[in-house]
């Protein structure tokens, strides 16, 4: 053997880098163990890094011990769905039992927990075994897996959550757990304390959610990244003194308090994400960040209950709280009916400031009231805009468009980086004179929603003009992409006849203009 295989970080990093590129890497590296003694070690170490299942820790067991039970294809009365077998524990397992286990088990850095996964899960009396072995200190720490660095946690609706202390180890810094029915609070000890990022989701009965989801965050000392479905008061002010919080994500906040902490609170936070929130709860929010203007960099609100003004005054207050974030998206959750009396593009002006902007993603239930001009002030007040999202999330468009094509050409001319825009605009209209040639290489993608067009061939020349580089029109909730020509002629017959069958009936109008609009896209 070359004496640069004898190298331990050398063989590591091919090792490594083999996993990631080759196939039936399990095989290959199982060979390499099992042959020469030089790689067994390293082997392994990459074999059994990351498990998508503990059935393979499991099958180490004396075979007596344990045996696989299918279930019945129409078992109705089975939480598993769709899951055909389970491994149970059909004796008592002693302390020497585990030895072969535990051989594999202090490799797994990366473990996933999922009752929906293709292998067979651990029965009720498998996790059973793993908690008497813990509480009996036959394990490393004290824990199955002691190595563990990331961890995955989705037992299902039958598995009591409480055995998820079992594999919280210290060594855990990334935790995602979807709980079914928390009946104990999850532990308040090392395991927890020096998690980095969680993901804590609890499906229990709504009014335990929220204490539940707050005794979880009230452990946290360390956390980085969290994402929660709600919290209490108590949590809240928690994680405003933590200097650790970067990202934060609140699921619901329609059932919470109204936060009023002191200013100056979440002082490292970078990225925050309230969805199912209202303008007043956003408000308040950023009225707790630091006073000398919160350094978020992005920034998500899913709006979901609102009024003209307090969205009016949501985009004021971002001008007033923020230096510059780079990712800002205010969409709306759900559709809903709302007037078409109000359209509010007018109130997004403010955020002209934000000269840094990446990613801008707006989307409510109302209409715009956006003409060429102020699109045109827009694409020149974001010169770094990678994706831009400005269009209504309404069901009905009351009036026509102010927009036609002359807005394409303004963000073509003013954001080079821009790589993906939606915007609704009226395209029947082709203008005799766009002036000088603008040829914009960075935009692959191009939503136009419910936009009107008569021309394809029209159209289709003025962006290939604009955009010879883009690849993909979104048109409401059908995307259509650039296919390689062999298969130009299968794709044409294939979407001509869902569009056939589409086709609505004559004597709806707007339906059938609808229609007509998207198979003018289609062509485009």
């Amino acid at each position: 053997m070359h004496r640069a295989l004898r190298i331990p970080e050398l063989v590591d990093l091919i090792f490594e880098a083999f996993a990631c590129t080759q196939p039936r890497r399990n095989k290959t590296l199982a060979s390499l163990a099992r042959t020469c003694r030089d790689f067994r070690e390293p082997a392994l170490d990459v074999l059994w890094r990351e498990q998508t299942t503990l059935s393979n820790l499991l099958r180490l067991l004396p075979s007596h011990l344990w045996k696989i039970h299918r279930l019945p294809e129409d078992n109705n009365n089975c939480f598993f769905s769709g899951q055909l077998s389970l491994i149970h524990i059909i004796a008592h397992v002693k302390q020497k039992d585990w030895a072969a286990a535990l051989s594999y088990s202090r490799r797994i850095k990366d473990l996933t927990v999922d009752w929906s996964g293709p292998e067979p899960f651990l029965h009720l009396t498998a996790f059973k075994a793993i908690a008497t072995a813990s509480l009996a200190g036959w394990f490393p720490g004290g824990f199955l897996c002691p190595s563990t660095s990331r961890l995955y946690w989705r037992a299902g609706p039958s598995i009591p959550d409480s055995f998820v202390h079992d594999f919280l180890c210290p060594s855990i810094h990334t935790a995602l757990v979807k709980n079914f029915d928390l009946t104990m609070p999850l532990p308040s000890d090392s395991g927890l304390r020096s998690l980095r990022k969680l993901s804590f989701e609890c499906c229990s009965n709504p009014h335990s959610i929220i204490p539940n989801s707050s005794r979880v965050v009230l452990g946290l000392n360390r956390i980085e990244e969290l994402r929660v479905r709600s919290i209490n008061r108590e949590a809240f002010e928690h994680l405003s003194k933590l200097s650790t919080l970067k990202a934060l994500e609140i699921r619901e906040t329609k059932t919470m308090f109204t936060p009023t902490a002191d200013s100056g609170g979440f002082p490292a936070l970078r990225v925050l994400k309230l969805c199912r929130t209202s303008p007043e709860f956003a408000n308040n929010f950023l009225s707790i960040l630091p006073s000398h203007g919160a350094a978020l960099h992005s920034l998500h609100f899913g709006i979901e209950v609102f009024t003209p003004q307090t969205l009016a005054d949501l985009y004021a207050s971002l001008s007033k709280h923020l230096l510059s974030p780079r990712r800002l998206a205010i969409v709306s959750e759900r559709w809903m009916t709302v007037s078409p009396e109000y359209r509010h593009a007018r109130d997004f002006a403010p955020l002209r400031a934000f000269e840094q902007l990446t990613h801008l993603h707006i989307e409510p239930p109302v209409e715009f009231d956006m003409d060429d001009v102020m699109a045109e002030d827009f694409a020149r007040s974001w010169p770094n805009i990678q994706t831009l999202v400005l269009k209504s999330n309404h069901y009905e468009l009351s009036r026509p468009l102010q927009t036609t094509l002359h807005c394409l050409r303004s963000f073509g001319e003013h954001c080079p980086k821009l790589a993906r825009l939606a915007i609704e605009f009226d395209a029947s209209a082709i203008p005799s004179s766009f002036g000088p040639s603008i040829r914009q290489t960075s935009l692959v993608s191009l939503g136009v929603g419910r936009s009107p067009i008569e021309s394809h061939l029209a159209v289709r020349a003025f962006l290939t003009e604009l955009f010879p580089n883009f690849r993909e029109i979104v048109c409401e909730a059908v995307d259509w992409r650039v296919v390689e020509l062999s298969d130009i002629q299968d794709t044409e017959r294939d979407e001509a006849k869902m569009m056939a069958e589409e086709k609505p009936d004559e004597d709806d109008t707007e339906a059938w203009e609808r229609w007509t609009y998207r198979a003018r896209w289609r062509r485009v």
